[in-house]
């Protein structure tokens, strides 16, 4: 298999190359999140009439942003991966079971490490809304987001909206501003600065960063993950 989106792509803004367009004109399947969430995916499947060939492992209607953040949605995504490749009576190493039993591994793991952190520290304030599926999922809880998209090109909130969330800051004592590691953090540096916290926490959760590095895996890029935010709110 080979992936379109190299690590440390943007996944919801990605623009395809023209070598993109020939490894997908070659495929025999080609694996998507979701049309909302790939859009340039689905344009190029559309024009090109490869509907047949797509399986779309996380069309639902569902407005959560990033699902495999959640134990859950990652256990949805295997499961609907699956079912589609054996629809199409492929031969596939995946073994559902083996990955079912990984997740359930790591939900067990995250869960230990973020219960140490105490009931009135789990609030979180994020650069971009990302991180909703793992608050619900490990009792954390997004009381803001600085920018309404989740796309690296989103617009700067506006004075009103940079105002409340200061606000916020102070009256919920929020400890803790994420923001997406590689990408443009300065208005959540500012906004961490006006508030007089502890500088944002970059974590990794568009991509898997390439082979070799920690968090090149699912496993350990949620444990990375969990890891830092534990640290981070119990400062």
């Amino acid at each position: 298999h080979q992936s379109i989106i190299p690590s440390g792509g943007e996944l919801h803004g990605y623009q395809l190359s023209p070598s993109d367009s020939l490894k997908l004109s070659k495929s025999q399947v080609i694996i998507g999140l979701s049309p909302r969430s790939e859009p340039w995916l689905n344009d190029w499947i559309k024009a090109n009439n490869r509907t047949s060939s797509v399986i779309w492992i996380n069309e639902s209607s569902s407005q959560i942003t990033h699902p495999w953040m959640n134990p859950a949605g990652a256990r949805a995504m295997v499961k609907t991966l699956y079912s589609g490749l054996m629809s199409r009576k492929l031969s596939s190493e995946v073994n559902l079971n083996q990955l079912l039993t990984e997740i359930n591994d790591v939900e067990l793991s995250v869960s230990r490490v973020l219960a140490t952190v105490p009931e009135n520290r789990r609030l979180i304030i994020t650069q971009h809304p990302n991180l909703s599926a793992f608050a619900e999922a490990f009792n954390l809880e997004v009381v803001g987001s600085i920018l309404e998209s989740p796309e690296a090109e989103s617009a700067d909130p506006s004075a009103q909206k940079y105002s409340q969330l200061l606000k916020l800051i102070k009256a919920r004592n929020v400890r803790v501003i994420t923001c997406d590691a590689g990408q443009n953090s300065r208005v959540a540096q500012q906004l961490a600065k006006d508030a007089k916290i502890n500088p944002p926490l970059p974590l990794t959760v568009e991509y898997l960063e390439k082979n070799g590095v920690p968090g090149d895996t699912w496993p350990s890029m949620m444990l990375i993950n969990a890891n830092k935010i534990s640290e981070a709110l119990k400062k």
